[in-house]
């Protein structure tokens, strides 16, 4: 007797195809649900441009400022080199770091003293009223000290704005563009204040340019007071004359340095101010809710025909479905009845 054997019949569903013209249909059956996705997100984006705060733009450009001195000779620079002293960074190295010091924190500072940029920058905090900051509180400041308290945060006691926060302010709002083809830079802020967007950016530049003026003015100080020791000492010719002419040159960057000119950056003509709110933009609100309204649209179609013939072949297995059968083929047993007696 042979064992027996297992047979797999499968049949096959075949190859399923995208229908284009059957997910259109769909989608056209349900064209007075797109009607009211559509209307629903463009009410939400008038809605938006009825209650946003609508921004001005202004910007600042600022070209450096010749700061031409004597030219320093070979054996000065291998000098200054030995004594620490860096002949080339004079004037050039300011204006490079002069976008840097536009947001910084000791720019920051000096704003903080200025009364109108602290109560323009925190005009939410700043009651105009009674002339004084608002204090948080409420359940709103109760439910935060909360969330903070069972994060394990540390609570702060409550302190008006000050430098810190200013110069987190003029990071996250105020932005440097450097053209370096045209040796420009560009300051620019966006506020709904055209006026405060003005003043902000001209106190920027004079703080920034202030602040590069001072540090420029401390060093060539101590480098004028080495100098000028180093020349009652050094009684070789060569090096006397390579150390006058070094004299000269931060002679020539503390006259600079204390002078009410511009340092680093002067303007390049006067600030920029929209005519016309820049943001946000009706146009690009309207359409982006249109394009919303259409994309909710035909996900919420095909999600819905997805889960309703998800439901119909629970209940219904379709007739093109693979099927399986095992087939247990092996010998057969017979049985016959028994013969009677006799036959």
């Amino acid at each position: 007797m042979s064992p027996p054997t297992r047979t797999l019949i499968a049949v096959d569903r075949g190859t399923e195809e995208i229908d284009v013209f059957g997910l259109l249909l769909r989608l056209w059956r349900r064209k007075l649900l797109a009607l009211a996705f559509v209307a629903f997100t463009v009410a939400l984006g008038v809605l938006y441009l009825n209650i946003a705060e609508y921004r001005f733009s202004a910007e600042l450009t600022v070209t450096p400022v010749d700061q031409s001195g004597p030219k320093l000779s070979g054996g000065l620079a291998a000098l200054g080199s030995l004594a620490g002293i860096d002949p080339g960074l004079q004037g050039g190295s300011s204006f490079a770091l002069y976008g840097e010091a536009a947001t910084s924190y000791p720019v920051a500072e000096r704003l903080a003293h200025d009364p109108r940029i602290m109560h323009g920058a925190f005009r939410k905090q700043w009651d105009a009223v009674n002339h004084r900051w608002i204090t948080p509180s409420g359940w709103s400041a109760d439910l935060i000290a909360s969330v903070k308290r069972i994060a394990g945060v540390p609570l702060q006691p409550w302190a008006p704005p000050g430098a810190v926060e200013l110069r987190d302010y003029l990071q996250k709002n105020v932005t440097v563009a450097d053209d370096k083809k045209k040796a420009l830079l560009r300051l620019s802020f966006h506020d709904t204040d055209p006026k405060f967007s003005i003043y902000l950016l001209e106190q920027i530049a004079i703080d920034a340019d202030d602040f590069l003026r001072a540090k420029s003015l401390r060093r060539a100080n101590i480098y004028v007071a080495y100098l000028e020791i180093r020349l009652n000492q050094v009684q070789v010719a060569e090096y006397r004359t390579s150390l006058a002419q070094a004299l000269i040159s931060y002679e020539n960057t503390r006259m600079m340095a204390s002078s009410r000119a511009s340092f680093a950056a002067e303007p390049f003509g006067d600030i920029w101010l929209s005519t016309r709110p820049t943001s946000p933009e009706p146009l690009i609100v309207i359409g982006a809710s249109l394009v919303t309204g259409i994309m909710l649209w035909i996900g919420f179609v095909f999600l819905a025909d997805a889960i309703a013939g998800k439901a119909r072949r629970t209940i219904t297995p379709a007739a093109d479905d693979v099927i399986i059968a095992d087939l247990v083929v092996g010998p057969v047993a017979v049985s016959h009845p028994p013969m009677p007696a006799g036959q």
